[in-house]
């Protein structure tokens, strides 16, 4: 625990969040800036619970989905605000092949695997590291998957920094080191809501999205290989456009998936090792 001294309203607090069937205990960080936004996630699935932000008056609200409680995620089924992995999407048929070995999945999406399968890194407790600097605070997760865990080859040892910083800026740092060729595919699975309303429509958000190309999928929502141009289509959002704008289109690929569930070709992303702007979300209304 955190040292007795701290008051309520400390920048850092860690507090219990339940148990799990193993009798493990999961536990609650609160992150604070000196601004305003509030920061709140847990080490079971490395989840982000909620983000509390202010608007362009000042008013704060929580901006991304989250459950009350433990069992809530437990019983969930949604990846709601959790880290996904090893490998963020779907692998179809539940299998891959690499350096000439067939490897053979967890199945958890049909014949398919989801996010890492079925015990992703979504449904694992992550070991939590609280940390306190002068101009931020945050949380140093880690988590170490075993050799064939899930089917996938290699010990896979995984660590995210969760930091959010006294300019109201909340940075995921993600890393990973296998001791064999493995796939790996992280990432963070959010629900945002600028609004601060979960009962309120997000298809009056703004997006912007430095992609020239998506990757369409099939009927199994797999991608089909294709790189195909966002120019001329219902995916063309490099200039900034309401979610909902083109969201009914008569798009075969938009009927698929029941609206945008695909990947975007990040322009330049040739060039990794450069930083560059890949997407903008607003909200008109309330600033955020």
């Amino acid at each position: 625990m955190l040292p007795a001294s701290d008051a309520p309203d400390a920048r850092l607090l860690q507090t219990p969040f339940g148990r799990l069937p193993s009798g493990a205990l999961a536990r609650r960080y609160t992150l604070r800036s000196r601004h305003g936004v509030v920061a709140s996630l847990t080490n079971y699935g490395g989840t982000l619970l909620s983000l509390v932000a202010p608007d362009r008056e000042g008013h704060l609200a929580d901006i991304t989905l989250g459950y009350d409680t433990l069992e809530d995620y437990l019983a969930g089924s949604d990846y709601i605000g959790a880290t996904v992995g090893r490998y963020a999407n779907r692998i179809a048929d539940a299998c891959f092949s690499l350096d000439g070995q067939r490897f053979r999945l967890a199945a958890n999406d049909g014949s398919h695997t989801l996010h890492g399968g079925a015990r992703g890194f979504s449904r694992v407790l992550w070991h939590a590291t609280p940390f306190r600097r002068e101009a931020e605070v945050g949380v140093r997760l880690a988590y170490t998957s075993p050799d064939g865990e899930e089917g996938f080859p290699g010990t896979l040892a995984v660590t995210i920094v969760c930091t959010l910083t006294d300019a109201n800026t909340l940075v995921l740092d993600y890393a990973a080191s296998a001791s064999r060729p493995t796939p790996v595919s992280l990432t963070h699975h959010p629900y945002f809501n600028l609004t601060g309303d979960a009962r309120r429509t997000v298809l009056d958000h703004v997006l912007t999205l430095n992609a020239e190309s998506f990757t369409p999928v099939d009927a199994r929502l797999i991608p089909t290989g294709e790189i195909r141009p966002v120019a001329g289509t219902a995916f063309d959002f490099r200039e900034a456009t309401p979610l909902g704008a083109r969201i009914n289109a008569a798009d075969g690929q938009l009927r698929l998936a029941g609206g945008y569930d695909h990947n975007f070709v990040l322009a330049g992303a040739s060039l990794p090792e450069r930083l560059r702007p890949a997407a903008r979300l607003a909200d008109p209304e309330s600033g955020r």
